[in-house]
């Protein structure tokens, strides 16, 4: 079985779900994931499971990464996954050495982890996440200003509320919204306060929207103020909520 995912939010999804919060023998956790995207994008996601041995299943991940990247990695990370009942052996591992040589000669860093799972039988998996040299950049304009997704043009957070609140798409991009409420202190401010701290994701499905907001809302605050602008959520904008602050949203840097 070969699985491929090339867009971030599922390449994000399938590593938070399936690598770090996994127990590993060799760990890899959120840190590294984060480390990975801190000056890079998710490229491109590889699952390899068969009987076959970890070596052999390797050079069919990186196959794959060969044939569906034009764009050369900068970072790669790889978990191998055994059976309890059918031990990894260590020249498995051993056999690596001349996949990672080949690439670190390349400058491609590798990370790699190992986990063991209960009734996994014989079957061997190799999960393989690619991240690339082109970033995620921050702009920031007035929250009455345009931005654009996908080539569809969004005419600024009353636009973006709008459609959030619809649950209809704009040109074939769903907006969706994460928000919290000002801090309210007394009756007076429950009265008054109409003022929301807003996070917004795009998609270009329902399915898709749905599965965003899902791990949008699980994702801890960035900086205070409900802030959950994770570059690695691209396309994502976050609005402070009054008419003065500005509006962030994340862009490719060849956009910039």
């Amino acid at each position: 079985m070969i699985q491929i995912l090339t867009k971030e939010w599922e390449i994000t999804k399938e590593y938070i779900y399936e690598v770090a919060l996994q127990q590993g023998i060799v760990q890899l956790d959120i840190n590294d994931f984060l480390f990975a995207v801190r000056y890079r994008r998710p490229l491109l996601a590889v699952k390899v499971e068969d009987e076959a041995l970890i070596p052999k299943l390797c050079q069919q991940a990186f196959h794959n990464l060969d044939s569906n990247l034009s764009l050369k990695p900068s970072v790669i990370i790889l978990n191998f996954v055994y059976g309890e009942d059918n031990p990894i052996h260590i020249e498995e591992i051993q056999a690596l050495v001349d996949i990672f040589q080949s690439y670190n000669e390349q400058n491609i860093e590798i990370k790699w982890g190992l986990q063991s799972r209960k009734e996994f039988g014989y079957q061997r998996q190799v999960q393989l996440f690619a991240f690339g040299r082109e970033t995620v950049e921050v702009k920031e304009i007035d929250c009455t200003d345009a931005m654009q997704v996908w080539g569809t043009t969004f005419h600024g957070v009353e636009e973006l509320m709008q459609y959030a609140r619809s649950e209809q798409p704009k040109d074939g991009v769903w907006v969706g919204e994460d928000s919290e409420r000002y801090p309210c202190f007394d009756s007076s401010d429950y009265a008054t306060e109409n003022r929301y701290y807003h996070n917004f994701v795009f998609a270009s499905t329902r399915g898709e929207l749905e599965d965003k907001l899902a791990m949008l809302e699980n994702r801890k605050l960035l900086k205070g103020n409900y802030n959950k602008l994770y570059p690695e959520m691209h396309p994502i904008a976050y609005w402070e909520g009054d008419t003065y602050h500005p509006l962030y949203y994340t862009v490719r840097d060849q956009d910039i």
